[in-house]
């Protein structure tokens, strides 16, 4: 269960830290 926990935990993580290279980027284009 713990582990479950931790693979999700890195996943939201993930998820966060490539939102923001893909606004960051995003916000490259439009400048």
């Amino acid at each position: 269960e713990l582990h479950r926990y931790q693979d999700q935990t890195f996943y939201v993580a993930f998820m966060q830290q490539l939102a923001m290279v893909v606004g960051y980027f995003a916000g490259r284009v439009k400048a």
